[in-house]
């Protein structure tokens, strides 16, 4: 299966892995679309970096290439957007 033919739930679900893997803080919550990454789960500029090199490495995509990057890094559902659109280049 190519990276082309995964689909927005597993992206989701995969991106939620991450997350959880490299979340500063170790608080129990409860992640879905509207989780604010940088609010509610404490996500300093060194975790954010780390986060968005892994994002890039397993989706393999440029993500800092989207023309909203800034607005779009902030919440779940929003980084699972970005993914599929650089994903359907």
């Amino acid at each position: 299966m190519t990276i082309k033919m995964i689909t927005r739930d597993i992206i989701k679900i995969e991106l939620i892995n991450i997350i959880i893997r490299f979340m500063p803080c170790r608080k129990q919550i409860a992640l879905d679309e509207e989780t604010d990454i940088v609010s509610e789960l404490e996500y300093d500029s060194i975790a954010l970096v780390e986060l968005l090199n892994e994002i890039e490495e397993r989706f393999g995509v440029d993500f800092i290439d989207l023309p909203d990057f800034a607005e779009r890094f902030k919440k779940i559902g929003n980084i699972v957007d970005g993914i599929v659109l650089k994903v359907k280049e």
